[in-house]
């Protein structure tokens, strides 16, 4: 790659890829509060804006709606079953396996409660959220821009878990602040292999549709399991 390719590319992830963990640290260690929060939804809205800005004014490309090539939409869609199916059976199984032992379930009440989660309509509502609008952004930040940023500094396959790991890393913090370090890291393991997969996805296909219906599936996996938590049902 020539140099000026290479360093273009590192610096659309220094500009986007510390903005969620830096959110994270500014809203959970540093000034927790409405002030933390504040940041964090700023940085939040930095980062789903400087994608589009990137390819707009630096790229000079257009947008479109990533959509799946025509020829390989069946294989990708039968893919995108089989890898749901696989990726609800793992977190069910790390959850009876070892989630049960490691997460401690009262601190998970209370930081619910503590959040407005403990009542089911809005916890209804911040699911919804999760698994339709952030993973859609988290497809769209993470695999469109921040995988192909990767891929053009290490070459595609390496570009996976580079890609998984960026986007595993402001989830090591606030997992771990969460649910306490072992917990935290085993869930942060979790995030990780779903990044890989998920970037996987968008390097066979390019498009971000068949990686973000397994993240919908993986998301309300976890919240079905936090919905037993909290509510006992």
């Amino acid at each position: 790659m020539p140099p000026a390719s290479r360093n273009r590319a590192l610096l659309a992830l220094a500009l986007s890829v510390p903005a969620t963990s830096l959110g994270s640290t500014l809203a959970y260690a540093v000034v927790p509060g409405p002030i933390g929060q504040s940041l964090y939804m700023l940085l939040r809205a930095w980062l789903a804006l400087f994608p589009l800005v990137w390819l707009l004014r630096v790229e000079r490309g257009t947008v479109s709606w990533s959509p799946l090539p025509r020829a390989r939409r069946r294989e990708a869609w039968v893919a995108t079953l089989v890898l749901s199916l696989v990726v609800v059976v793992v977190i069910f199984a790390a959850w009876e396996l070892v989630g049960r032992d490691w997460f401690d379930v009262e601190r998970l009440r209370r930081q619910a409660a503590d959040s407005g989660l403990g009542s089911r309509a809005n916890y209804v509502l911040f699911g919804a959220f999760i698994a339709l609008v952030n993973s859609l952004m988290e497809e769209y930040v993470w695999r469109w821009f921040v995988y192909r940023r990767c891929e053009e500094l290490v070459g595609a396959l390496a570009a996976v878990p580079l890609a998984a790991l960026l986007f595993t890393l402001h989830h090591i913090l606030t997992f771990t602040l969460q649910f306490g370090l072992s917990a935290g890291l085993l869930a942060s393991l979790g995030v990780f292999l779903a990044g890989c997969a998920w970037s996987a996805c968008y390097l066979r296909w390019r498009s971000i549709w068949p990686g973000w219906v397994t993240h919908v599936v993986a998301d309300l996996a976890g919240l079905a399991i936090g919905w037993r938590i909290l509510f006992g049902e």
